[in-house]
């Protein structure tokens, strides 16, 4: 690792993006600052991607703050490599995506939500409940409810019951897709009675 670092440094970004490709298939916790450094400083989004793919190889806790991070950046391509990065950590990614649900920044929080949902650990239950009871937004309280769905945890049955009758059609398509990935019982019949 510390031979090829020096290369990060080289004035071709090819040789670059050789020694990022090449530190995520050694997979050695000493490239992960080097890595962050690329992710954070380097002016080439085409850089920072790889950097943000390399880490998820390496999958080492000291990443997902700046793979967090990175969800913010400006470039299209280096937040879905962020993503995916996150997606691969799994659970010591969760703690830092639940604090993500309170991120000012709401493409932040959105992508928590979804990768929360991906990731499916259950610690994330009880902050999703929080985003579908909530949020004024309907598309966050409408990918909680997907979430909650992809998670699959009988504690969700209740709230998501209670989004069958939210103020938006989308959410409570949410809510009933999500509860039959729970259940295994369709809910629309049952709501077109209680209609009647």
């Amino acid at each position: 690792v510390e031979p090829l670092a020096a290369y990060l440094r080289d004035d071709n970004p090819y040789i670059c993006m050789v020694v990022i490709k090449l530190f995520g298939d050694i997979g050695d916790s000493l490239a992960v600052g080097y890595l962050i450094g690329v992710l954070k400083h380097f002016g080439s989004c085409q850089l920072r991607y790889e950097a943000a793919e390399a880490l998820g190889k390496i999958k080492d806790p000291r990443i997902v703050g700046p793979l967090l991070e990175a969800l913010n950046d400006r470039n299209t391509r280096v937040r879905e490599a962020a993503a995916k990065s996150l997606k691969e950590i799994g659970e010591p990614a969760v703690e830092l995506l639940i604090a993500s649900l309170r991120d000012e920044k709401q493409d932040v929080c959105f992508r928590a939500i979804v990768l929360l949902g991906e990731i499916g650990d259950s610690r994330a239950v009880e902050p999703l409940v929080g985003v579908l009871k909530n949020f004024e937004l309907w598309a966050m309280r409408f990918e909680a409810a997907r979430a909650l769905g992809m998670i699959k945890d009988p504690r969700a049955i209740g709230p998501l019951t209670e989004a069958l009758y939210d103020k938006d059609e989308y959410v409570r398509e949410g809510a009933e897709g999500a509860l039959k990935e729970i259940t295994g019982k369709g809910f629309k019949k049952r709501l077109e009675k209680e209609k009647q």
